[in-house]
């Protein structure tokens, strides 16, 4: 996916943020974000604590704001139980 979203130097630069969010250095190892990481929604906590990496919060803001449901999968298991 990030291939297909990214390019360059872009791709360079979201594999050293993904560092910098794994080592909490910057403002991922902030107090704050630290002590907000399970109480915050995760795609609010990057609007708030991703900025000094603005292409790894574009990214993970996307991600993180997809919807997910089993609607279709419901639906085709009440289509199997018909028959």
């Amino acid at each position: 996916m990030v291939e297909k979203n990214f390019s360059g130097r872009d791709i360079l630069d979201l594999t050293m943020s993904l560092g910098k969010f794994r080592d909490s250095e910057g403002t991922f190892g902030r107090s704050s974000a630290v002590a907000s990481r399970t109480i915050t929604r995760p795609d609010e906590w990057w609007k708030l604590f991703g900025g000094d990496t603005p292409i790894l919060q574009k990214f993970a803001i996307r991600i993180l704001s997809q919807t997910a449901s089993s609607s279709n999968c419901e639906r085709n298991w009440s289509v199997f139980e018909r028959k």
